[in-house]
């Protein structure tokens, strides 16, 4: 009896030192180390994709306030003669969209210049550079739209649609932007992984840009695991 439960032991033991270690991730010469991004290097990549998005936003805006009224300071769509208002506003969205989606699509994979920058990326939570689809929605719906008042081209859009239908939407949409660009922040800064509203929507997250890990911290890891 008891010769078979020490067999059973050492099967046991012989199974767990027999499973394989983590693999790494294709690509790569041994497994990376995948951690959210810390709230500094996160704050100033989007000081830095504010700005540069706001001025994708405001170049044709400003074009045609100078073709149309000879002032290029014109930021107020109401002020351009119509339908050139909708004409600029519409151009200013599509350009600033376009700062946001195309770069982490594809120029660098998962960074806007910000993020470059200040290596960050955006991607899936193991790691992995999300599609372009998860881009737009974060971007575009989540980013642009839902969190209206974290980047220019949310007043933009908000200033169209008054345009188009003579109903002041600028005040009301302010106000929910700005609450829910509160509730986005508040998670950021209290959550562990720092995922937001529109991170949540496009299933993404933030990272400190995925390294190897050093032998050190391997064999730790191996450690931990076994």
């Amino acid at each position: 009896m008891s010769s078979k439960k020490h067999r059973k032991r050492r099967d046991r033991s012989q199974d767990h030192c027999s499973q394989p270690s983590p693999r790494p991730r294709p690509g790569t010469a041994r497994a990376v180390q995948i951690e959210p991004a810390s709230l500094s290097h996160r704050f100033f990549a989007y000081l830095i994709d504010w700005y540069l998005g706001a001025l994708c936003t405001m170049i044709p805006i400003s074009v045609i306030a100078q073709w149309q009224t000879g002032d290029m300071t014109i930021i107020n769509l109401l002020d351009i003669p119509s339908p050139w208002g909708l004409v600029a506003g519409a151009a200013g969205t599509l350009l600033g969209a376009t700062y946001y989606v195309a770069f982490p699509a594809r120029v660098w994979k998962g960074q806007t210049p910000g993020k470059r920058l200040c290596n960050v990326v955006i991607a899936n939570p193991d790691g992995t550079a999300p599609s372009v689809r998860q881009l737009l929605i974060r971007q575009v719906l989540g980013l642009i739209i839902i969190d209206g008042a974290l980047v220019s081209a949310s007043s933009i859009w908000h200033q169209m649609l008054t345009v188009a239908t003579r109903i002041n939407f600028v005040t009301p949409l302010m106000y929910v932007g700005f609450a829910l660009s509160a509730i986005s922040i508040l998670m950021i800064v209290l959550r562990r992984d720092h995922r937001c509203i529109h991170d949540f929507l496009a299933g993404t997250e933030v990272l400190a840009k995925p390294r190897p890990y050093t032998e050190a911290e391997a064999d730790r890891r191996a450690h931990t695991i076994d």
